[in-house]
């Protein structure tokens, strides 16, 4: 599957299946009201490492293109490791805080 980096796209693999997130207005702010904490906020627990996988769960199933259920993305994130959701995740908090270069790309 295909990222688009220009929309702030981010890959995440689930069970061995690439997956798109993308930070649309409308999931970010879903995701602020859902955890109850800012956007910086959820990036500083990212930083930490002192973020939970339920919190880790519900930014990556409401940024996914393609849904899947809470309940897969909760075991594949078991299955596959926390570190591996943890670098998707933080990857797409970068690309949110980074924003797009449009004077160079």
């Amino acid at each position: 599957m295909q990222c688009n980096p220009l929309r702030n796209e981010v890959v995440i693999m689930l069970d061995g299946i690439a997956y798109v997130m993308r930070p649309s207005f409308e999931a970010l702010v879903l995701i602020e009201k859902q955890l109850s904490q800012t956007l910086i906020q959820i990036a500083d627990k990212i930083s930490t490492e002192n973020i939970s996988l339920t919190e880790l769960a519900v930014i990556i199933e409401i940024c996914m293109e393609k849904r899947a259920s809470a309940e897969f993305i909760q075991d594949a994130i078991v299955r596959g490791g926390m570190t591996s959701a943890l670098n998707a995740v933080a990857d797409l908090m970068m690309a949110i805080f980074s924003g797009i270069d449009t004077q160079n790309g």
